[in-house]
């Protein structure tokens, strides 16, 4: 499963904050954040009255992230919420510091304001299966493969 989200389309409600963070990370060289998941290395599930289903799954997944150029592997716990068939809640949050991916923090003021080099990535997405055709000029990235069609993610 492959995660691509643009960086211009992330939103801090500050026209100049969101420029400096786009120039930051470099959005006109490598214009996506790329999150490929390559294996669920933990997984449980709990009765969740509160999910539309009455079940979550709490997985520990393991991948590689892309950005600003620079890819990492990660670890990133995700809660995983049935909504209905083949449609899916998948929630979390990851932490990382920018310099792992070469990334100079942005500052305002003439230095004087400087961002946190740690940060703090929350996302909650609502996703659906679909069946994808694939063939060998048209290779799936996916590990589920069968019989030329491939299990993919579509928000």
């Amino acid at each position: 499963v492959k995660f691509e989200i643009p960086v211009t389309s992330l939103e801090s409600g500050n026209r100049r904050m969101e420029r400096d963070m786009h120039e930051a990370l470099k959005a006109e060289e490598h214009p996506l954040i790329v999150y490929r998941l390559d294996e669920v290395t933990e997984a449980d599930w709990a009765l969740d009255p509160d999910s539309e289903i009455g079940i979550t799954f709490e997985l520990l997944t393991e991948g590689s992230l892309l950005l600003a150029g620079i890819e990492r592997d990660v670890a990133m716990p995700v809660r995983v919420e049935p909504l209905s068939p083949g449609r899916f809640r998948i929630i979390g949050n990851q932490t990382f510091d920018m310099e792992d991916f070469d990334i100079e923090p942005p500052t305002a003021m003439f230095g004087l304001i400087k961002a946190d080099e740690t940060v703090e990535v929350l996302f909650d997405l609502a996703v659906r299966t679909v069946t994808v055709e694939c063939d060998e000029q048209t290779p799936c990235e996916s590990k589920q493969c069968s019989r030329g069609s491939c299990l993919a993610m579509q928000r």
